[in-house]
């Protein structure tokens, strides 16, 4: 009877290996393509950001970023780019993070990037569905350019030449 429950056990442990291996692979290791998801965030939609005054820019970066999130951190070099190039171009660069702006602020400053604005968002209201988005963004607040996931050194450059 003991060696059975043995079994039984070593049988259940290497399920659980699989399905953790699985899960590991699906958020940390696959970089393929997201899904366009028709509620999310688009060119077109308004980023609704109360606190922004997009006249203020004639254009903006907004980088959407949540806590927890191992393409948010992957893609801190690239931000590290990214926001100095903009600033060079007189282009606004705004991260918003769900959650306490104490957090967010932390979280930001942990990936060493050089942020001027975090933000606090509300996903749902700006249909964002995934991180990290990066959303360019008009003098009205409109979406002009939208990319998503783990940009790949092209999607990368495209972003750059879009500034």
């Amino acid at each position: 009877m003991s060696r059975k429950i043995a079994v039984a056990s070593d049988i259940a442990t290497c399920v659980g290996m699989v399905l953790f291996a699985a899960l590991c692979i699906k958020n940390f290791v696959y970089t393929g393509k997201p899904r366009q998801d028709k509620t999310s965030i688009k060119v077109g939609d308004a980023m609704t950001l109360p606190s922004v005054d997009w006249k203020a820019n004639r254009r903006s970066v907004v980088l959407l970023l949540q806590r927890n999130c191992g393409y948010c951190s992957k893609s801190a070099p690239f931000y590290n780019r990214l926001i100095p190039e903009a600033k060079s171009k007189n282009v606004r660069v705004i991260a918003a993070m769900p959650g306490p702006i104490a957090d967010s602020k932390e979280y930001v400053a942990g990936l060493g990037l050089p942020m001027e604005e975090v933000l606090n968002a509300n996903f749902s209201l700006l249909k964002v569905r995934g991180t990290p988005t990066v959303a360019i963004v008009d003098d009205r607040g409109i979406v002009t350019k939208v990319w998503r996931g783990y940009l790949e050194s092209d999607k990368e450059k495209e972003v750059l030449t879009s500034l």
